[in-house]
């Protein structure tokens, strides 16, 4: 019976201790903040001062008759380059119908996709779009839940 009133009383001393050094460590931790704050008060704020101008410039740029061309520009091509992957993807898929229906081994089926797939992943990727693919798709192979499939 006195074992377990000592070590209840044990218990009430280590939580008083802890609730004690953890009130000190949040009253040094907010003592530095202050500190902090108030020796870089200037700085902080001149760095939101020329943040804002940045922000400024930016949008005057963005505004800027040029800049709002080529914008309009970029999109048009991003349209042209979705509109030309739709039509490798159904050129692909149509492609792989036609291997399936070829009276061969299924092992030459899967080279001959692969083969496609990779004359495709050449013509219209850069080698660093490549070298992106490759990254994720290790890292895919890492991840628990291996049932997303990327082609490439």
């Amino acid at each position: 019976m006195k074992s377990s009133i000592i070590k209840k009383d044990s218990l009430l001393r280590i939580q008083k201790t802890m609730i004690g050094l953890k009130n000190i460590d949040k009253t040094l931790s907010d003592d530095i903040n202050n500190i902090i704050e108030k020796s870089t008060k200037n700085e902080k704020k001149e760095l939101e001062m020329a943040f804002k101008k940045y922000k400024e410039s930016i949008n005057k740029a963005i505004n800027n008759p040029e800049v709002k061309l080529k914008i309009e520009k970029k999109e048009n091509n991003n349209e042209l380059i979705n509109k030309l992957m739709d039509k490798v993807q159904i050129a692909f898929q149509k492609a792989i119908e036609e291997i399936n229906n070829q009276p061969i081994e299924q092992k030459e089926k899967q080279k001959k996709i692969r083969q496609l797939g990779k004359a495709i992943t050449d013509a219209i990727l850069s080698d660093e779009e490549k070298n992106i693919l490759k990254t994720i798709n290790q890292h895919m192979r890492n991840l628990p839940y291996q049932s997303v499939n990327l082609l490439c």
